[in-house]
């Protein structure tokens, strides 16, 4: 028995209405839980927190204990619809620092859903998992604090898992993503790039990843691997034989889904102590 709850405003957005995200509890309310933050894909343009991948994985983690979150974020808007004609307003940096804010929004209101303020994982997909990555390797930066709308509450999340998304947006282009081409704003591509941010040990992470991906190459992910392992930063890459872009849960074999249940069961445990 999953209780569901909707159209949570996480974030405050002045004149304009805020991104919302959704909460899945399990039945036992009074245990306080890990919890799991899911971010969609959609290139930073399109996607939905109740986008049936987020749905199912949503339920399959709710099912294993945890207390669930899928967010909204800020995307970028197209004149035509989506990336066609000229771009009205743009995903960044909007999008990374309501991603931010989500995880605050959580840690604030650990009581009010039964969860352990102190163990988190984000879970993304494509842009979301670029959004996760950002956030396990970039969220304490004191430069967020100007873009973030909580930038006085932590971010700080207990593991990462990232599925297919861009690791370096240096390398992989970041056109789609960023207002201005790189030229022009150097070190703003370098905010947005995780792989920019290893000076400091990132929180543990966990890479998915299929190597029949022509939208963001596996190369995304194995050089990212290589460049935390170098480093002696605690990851893992999982690679899916014959994945293309954008599977869920579903896309692993149950050998896989395990290692990825072991990763999060491993930083975050299932449960922890009895809530007041």
């Amino acid at each position: 028995k999953i209780t569901v709850i909707r159209e949570i405003p996480y974030l405050e957005a002045g004149e304009r209405e805020g991104p919302k995200m959704d909460a899945w509890l399990p039945a036992d309310a009074k245990k306080c839980r890990p919890a799991c933050l899911l971010l969609h894909g959609g290139g930073w343009t399109t996607g939905d927190k109740g986008d049936e991948r987020e749905q199912n994985m949503a339920e399959t983690l709710c099912g294993l204990g945890y207390v669930v979150f899928s967010a909204n974020y800020h995307m970028a808007v197209y004149e035509d619809g989506p990336y066609r004609g000229k771009r009205l307003e743009n995903a960044w940096p909007e999008c990374a620092a309501n991603a931010m804010d989500a995880v605050a929004y959580i840690r604030v209101n650990a009581g009010r859903y039964a969860v352990d303020p102190e163990k988190t994982a984000v879970i993304g997909s494509s842009a979301g998992g670029h959004l996760a990555l950002l956030i396990a390797t970039a969220a304490e930066d004191p430069a967020w604090k100007n873009y973030r709308r909580y930038g006085d509450i932590s971010c700080r999340i207990s593991c990462a898992v990232s599925f297919y998304g861009v690791a370096d947006i240096l390398s992989w282009g970041g056109n789609l993503l960023m207002p201005k081409p790189f030229a022009e704003s150097q070190e703003e591509w370098r905010l947005a790039s995780p792989m920019e941010h290893l000076d400091k040990e990132p929180c543990p992470i966990l890479l998915i990843h299929g190597d029949a991906d022509s939208t963001v190459n596996i190369s995304q992910s194995r050089s990212f691997f290589e460049k935390l392992r170098e480093k002696g930063y605690s990851a893992e890459l999982l690679t899916v034989p014959g994945g293309k872009h954008s599977f869920d849960f579903s896309g692993l074999t149950p050998e896989q889904f395990h290692i990825m249940t072991q990763f999060l069961k491993t930083y975050l445990g299932k449960e922890g102590t009895q809530h007041e």
